[in-house]
């Protein structure tokens, strides 16, 4: 292309970041206007691979371009003529028509120029932002074109890999990743180039991983992680063939947790409380090189732990790896979840740690060795595991609304070590070796005796950290299934709720309120005595009219449970207008299935009660029944519980 025809690009890809609206939309619209020619591919192409194009200019033009290449290739490398023609009716490609209504294409000389300098532009990259763009392209064109239509990208990529200079082989081993990322998902003959790959390329990045261990500079650390997402990325679905040699898989098993358990400077592990340090300790590529190993040690576990649960073909292979490297695993596991005591620790490594733990309960042979450490963790690793985040701390004041349904999403990221620790507390606390020992579990009381002492220490405390008390109540909650079946007990859960739970309803701490509030609707079985049951429910119905968010959600997800107790219809009658318009309030405020159905519970204690307040109440039931019509909602649950409320 012209130079100066570039020129006019380069331009114009300024103009779209300046401040001066009239002279943006100009140059938006030319840009826009360009994207019909031949030709344009290959102009953003250069000008994002040369940083010459940049010097001197106000906005980042290489990027720019870059992202113009990045959008082409996302939406129209699907796209061929045959497919236009026969788009369905409803395929709404607006931003990407040029006047006469047809969609723009990629012509196929401007898609052979990329195929045939993409791999090589990202050795050119001029910054990393650039490089990422490059690298979600070729993973566009490994998705359509290969293995057929796209030979030449493995010979590039060999190539690369071979080089001297690191800036090659960084380039290679991204486009390596992004080929194998392809081929993820496939299965069968389709996985065939995949395994072509692995035998022929892993040979290579294996070295080069192992080359890279003791070097720890910020490219050398990069290229690790490269390597490691990559070995995450062809064996995700299944292990591939190269792998199922015993001696090739120790040999990467190995490799993986050589880098994995390698400790890193103290800066990076050191404790903190600080929300933004936690963040950028857990961008670091340091720790993203530990997630990614762990990440893939987490997957290996999972494929081949459970022998009963894999293919007839591999359950040798899957004995071995039981014999040979589980349990490995787990004492790296629990060196982790020990390590997160005393120092800084990503959430999302100690949850797959967690996980490794947890999956021993299917593997009696796993699970026989862990048993050793059955005490450490109800003892040392539980309440520490349990304990609020600095996160979930400033979450709930500045999000209170994402707050509240993190607490009862299971899948929740921000919590996600705390829900696997959870399910791991759980299962220790409540094991039974024998399956029909009907009987309280040997640990059960133990633990809860525990937890009891935990609570009269805190009492005693000068300086009170309020995050220990939730995490010994967080605890506390886990067991109230088998709670229920030890009636020898329920004297002395009843205490608790008295003694530790309802002198928190009457304090300032919002965030323990919450939990309390909570509580009494999880354990609401276990409140007999008539005093301590009139003083429950007028203080949750008290709470239901706060106005902290949190504290009146869980008000009123428990409020339904506790006013099943004798005598909580009487006391809460009179202040059923306000019971009702508190409901009502919260629900605009935040849509909360739980919240619905506890609405609906109340709706049939008080059916007699009421009918003044009906109208209001379809009104608001019918707001929930709209948004899910409309599909700016998904709460199918709710909405017939709100069914069921009308």
């Amino acid at each position: 292309m012209e130079s100066s025809k570039l020129i006019n690009f380069v331009e114009a890809l300024e103009n779209t970041g300046c401040n001066d609206n009239e002279k943006r939309k100009l140059a938006e619209g030319f840009i826009q206007e360009e994207k019909k020619n031949q030709g344009f591919v290959q102009a953003m192409m250069q000008i994002a691979s040369n940083s010459e194009y940049a010097q001197g200019r106000s906005f980042d033009v290489n990027l720019a371009a870059a992202i113009q290449l990045k959008n082409m290739a996302d939406y129209h490398w699907k796209h061929t003529t045959q497919e236009h023609i026969n788009r369905p009716a409803d395929f709404d490609d607006s931003d990407h028509e040029n006047e006469s209504g047809e969609n723009i294409l990629i012509s196929q000389e401007d898609k052979e120029f990329v195929k045939a300098h993409i791999i090589q532009a990202l050795v050119h990259s001029p910054s990393f932002g650039v490089l990422s763009q490059f690298e979600e392209i070729i993973y566009v064109v490994a998705r359509y074109e290969l293995p057929e239509n796209w030979p030449n990208a493995i010979k590039e990529i060999t190539e690369l890999l071979n080089e001297q200079e690191e800036t090659k082989v960084f380039a290679g081993l991204i486009a390596l990743k992004e080929v194998v990322h392809k081929f993820e998902f496939e299965f069968k003959d389709r996985r065939t180039p995949l395994q072509e790959i692995v035998d022929n390329l892993f040979p290579k990045i294996e070295d080069i991983l192992t080359n890279l261990i003791e070097i720890h500079a910020d490219d050398a650390v990069r290229a690790k992680n490269i390597v490691i997402e990559t070995f995450f990325l062809a064996n995700n679905v299944k292990l591939c063939n190269r792998y199922k040699e015993p001696a090739k898989f120790d040999a990467l098993i190995n490799l993986v947790s050589n880098v994995f358990t390698q400790e890193l400077p103290a800066e990076l592990t050191q404790h903190t409380e600080e929300v933004d340090q936690i963040e950028k300790l857990t961008k670091s590529n340091e720790w993203k090189l530990k997630t990614n190993c762990i990440k893939f040690l987490n997957k290996i576990f999972t494929q081949l732990s459970d022998t009963s649960m894999v293919e007839e073909e591999d359950e040798g292979f899957s004995k071995r790896f039981v014999s040979v490297h589980a349990k490995n695993f787990i004492e790296i596991s629990l060196s982790m979840i020990e390590g997160s005591l005393s120092h800084f620790m990503p959430n999302e490594i100690l949850s797959f740690a967690i996980r490794i733990v947890s999956k021993t309960e299917k593997v009696p042979e796993l699970f026989a060795h862990l048993r050793v450490h059955h005490e450490d963790i109800l003892l040392k690793y539980s309440l520490p595991l349990l304990k609020l985040t600095p996160n979930e701390i400033e979450e709930f004041s500045d999000n209170p609304v994402s707050y509240i349904r993190s607490q009862y999403d299971i899948s929740d990221t921000l919590n996600s070590a705390k829900n696997s620790a959870m399910d791991l507390i759980t299962f220790f606390a409540c094991y039974n070796e024998d399956e029909d020992d009907k009987g309280t579990p040997p640990y059960l009381e133990k633990y809860f005796n525990y937890l009891v002492q935990g609570l009269e220490e805190y009492q005693t405390q000068n300086n009170q950290d309020f995050r220990v008390k939730d995490s010994i109540l967080l605890a506390f909650s886990l067991l109230n299934t088998d709670l229920k079946k030890a009636s020898h007990l329920y004297e002395s859960v009843e205490l608790i709720l008295k003694n530790h739970v309802y002198p928190e309803l009457q304090g300032d701490n919002e965030m323990l309120k919450s939990r309390c509030l909570w509580l009494y609707g999880e354990f609401s079985l276990f409140v007999q005595d008539p005093e301590h049951a009139i003083k429950a429910v007028e203080s949750v119905y008290k709470c239901l009219l706060d106005d902290c968010l949190p504290v009146k959600v869980f008000a009123g997800t428990s409020l339904h449970k506790i006013s099943k107790i004798k005598d909580a219809k009487r006391i809460l009658e009179p202040g059923i207008a306000d019971i009702i318009a508190a409901y009502l309030k919260a629900m605009q405020e935040i849509d909360q299935d739980e919240l619905v159905n506890a609405l609906e519970e109340m709706v049939n204690l008080f059916e007699d009660k009421i009918e003044p307040f009906a109208f209001e109440l379809i009104q608001e039931l019918n707001i929930r029944f709209k948004k899910v019509v409309k599909g700016d909602d998904d709460c199918g649950e709710s909405v017939l519980t709100a069914n069921g409320c009308i």
